[in-house]
């Protein structure tokens, strides 16, 4: 089954969960290592681009502008080959898509979640 969960609850899933970090960077001094963090891979193929994310964080877009941004950037061959990977994935196992922010509402792996799932 396909999920999404955030880095610091990654700790607490059973260690059979697949979790995929699917951020752009990723703080190893802060965080410890992946294996500290029950993370198994990282795809970030399936992240924003450094432009689109900054121009998110820097609060020059909404989210809704970086939803339709996200899923134009996702639209290209390696990106569908790794979501259509995960999703064959989540058919024999737990998979997590794993990213910093706490509530997903307002984070890309929300968005991603759904076009793996085909609901966008």
């Amino acid at each position: 089954m396909l999920k999404e969960t955030y880095l610091d609850n990654c700790k607490n899933l059973s260690n059979d969960a697949h979790t995929i970090l699917v951020t752009r960077y990723f703080d190893g001094r802060r965080y410890g290592s992946y294996q500290e963090n029950n993370i198994k891979e990282r795809c970030m193929e399936l992240s924003p681009s450094k432009k689109l994310l900054e121009k998110y964080k820097k609060n020059k877009i909404t989210f809704k502008q970086l939803e339709q941004r996200y899923i134009i950037e996702m639209n290209n061959p390696d990106a569908k080959k790794e979501m259509q990977r995960i999703k064959e994935l989540s058919k024999t196992i737990d998979v997590y898509l794993v990213c910093y922010e706490k509530d997903s509402k307002q984070c890309h792996r929300s968005i991603l979640l759904k076009l793996i799932k085909n609901e966008i």
